[in-house]
């Protein structure tokens, strides 16, 4: 007769364990899930920020090629004129 309140309460006790470790254990998931959202929102920012970066940049590397063939443009002219003096005047 004593060994039915004590199967009982022993019962008890593990039913309060695994109630707590399932509580414990939703609790952890949805912390992890916060992490794993808070993750992709960083991605998606430094995705961002790195689409602009590289637009930038190949604007300005576009920008120094078209300045380039403009100096290079403007030498070979002035080469060019210098040829045609000098043979002109030969």
């Amino acid at each position: 007769m004593i060994t039915i309140p004590f199967v009982q309460g022993m019962v008890t006790v593990i039913a309060v364990a695994v109630v707590v470790g399932i509580v414990w254990a939703v609790t952890q998931i949805i912390r992890l899930k916060h992490q794993l959202e808070n993750v992709y929102h960083q991605i998606d920012e430094v995705q961002t920020q790195l689409n602009v970066r590289m637009d930038v940049e190949n604007r300005e590397f576009h920008e120094n090629v078209a300045d380039m063939r403009s100096a290079m443009d403007s030498r070979f002219d002035k080469f060019e004129t210098k040829l045609l003096q000098d043979y002109l005047s030969k």
